[in-house]
């Protein structure tokens, strides 16, 4: 009771984790795999570059972009890559460094190519001297 007389009854209610509906729409779906994907490929060169001891650029892109943008062809062996194909299928598609983290190339736009896997593997830290 107040003052005034006047009786109040109270609630209290206790906040706890509740599951919040997710706004799911295919453009909010394609946007959201597409962070994570940049984000993960970010990621994973920093972590590298660390563990190699190296500092340089490492540029958040979108490796499909990247496949996009190279017309889903191998950059060094030149054959078609097929996008149903994923890790570890030796044939899936990767992102390769035209000069190589340890050659003191960056993870930027311009320095990463479409290759599959083996061919990344055979090229290793090889980069042809006209670059």
């Amino acid at each position: 009771m107040d003052e005034a007389d006047q009786e109040y009854t109270w609630t209290a209610f206790v906040c706890g984790k509740e599951s919040v509906p997710r706004l799911w729409t295919p453009a909010y779906a394609a946007r959201s795999e597409r962070l994570q994907r940049v984000s993960r490929a970010a990621d994973s060169y920093a972590a590298r570059m660390r563990e190699l001891g190296l500092e340089a650029t490492v540029e958040r892109l979108d490796p499909l972009a990247v496949y996009e943008r190279d017309g889903w062809i191998c950059q060094i062996c030149k054959a078609a890559v097929e996008r149903e194909r994923s890790w570890p299928d030796m044939w899936c598609a990767t992102l390769d460094h035209r000069i190589p983290l340890t050659a003191g190339g960056e993870h930027t736009l311009l320095n990463v190519q479409l290759a599959h896997w083996i061919c990344n593997l055979h090229k290793g830290d090889y980069f042809p001297a006209d670059l």
